[in-house]
């Protein structure tokens, strides 16, 4: 009887075979690419609105018990739609730091400066520390102003720029943030009204 051996694998099927085997093994990849782009993105949208809670829950905090400075300057020193200066007791210990937010990039940033100086207080610029509250920042108008007839007066407010700080009684926060560049907009915003505690003629009823 003529004998009978296994048949080996033709070339073509050899190369089909290898073909399927790369079909699946880049339909696993991609499958694999995009499931972890799409739980980076959502880590990275999840990690951005906590961060920009808390920092929207910082600037509420501090601002609304913006006071004089140590040094006698008024309490809010600069205001503009991206950035406000303003004096306040952070850490009660009966002394007012000098804060500012600003808008650096896409990054919202927290500048503080201890007062110093002893019978002579001072702020010095080299004691500033910086750092960033916000990460992923978007739009451009973060700070809106209205003096103490708001809101029934609309004919002046808000407030024009360059604001009058000494007319500002109320600050309304937009924080806009998106954490990817790549994808379609998808801009998380967080509002909030601070109200400054410590000027009488706060807002009208």
């Amino acid at each position: 009887m003529p004998s009978h051996h296994p048949r080996g694998f033709t070339l073509v099927e050899a190369v089909i075979t290898m073909g399927v085997f790369i079909l699946v093994v880049s339909a696993a990849f991609t499958f694999l690419l995009q499931t972890y782009r799409a739980q980076s993105f959502s880590f990275d949208q999840t990690t951005a609105t906590d961060e920009a809670k808390h920092g929207m829950n910082i600037m509420v905090r501090e601002l609304r018990e913006a006071n004089l400075g140590d040094d006698g300057a008024y309490a809010i020193a600069s205001a503009s739609a991206q950035s406000i200066t303003f004096y306040s007791d952070t850490d009660t210990d009966a002394s007012r730091e000098k804060i500012t937010y600003t808008v650096v990039g896409s990054d919202l940033t927290r500048t503080l400066i201890e007062v110093s100086g002893g019978q002579q207080p001072q702020y010095d610029q080299a004691d500033a520390v910086s750092e960033v509250l916000s990460h992923y920042v978007t739009g451009t108008n973060i700070f809106t102003y209205y003096n103490g007839d708001y809101p029934l007066d609309m004919t002046n407010n808000p407030l024009g720029d360059p604001v009058d700080v000494n007319a500002v009684r109320l600050v309304h926060i937009t924080l806009g943030v998106d954490p990817s560049a790549t994808q379609a907009p998808q801009v998380l915003t967080i509002e909030s009204d601070v109200q400054l505690r410590n000027f009488k003629d706060n807002l009208s009823n």
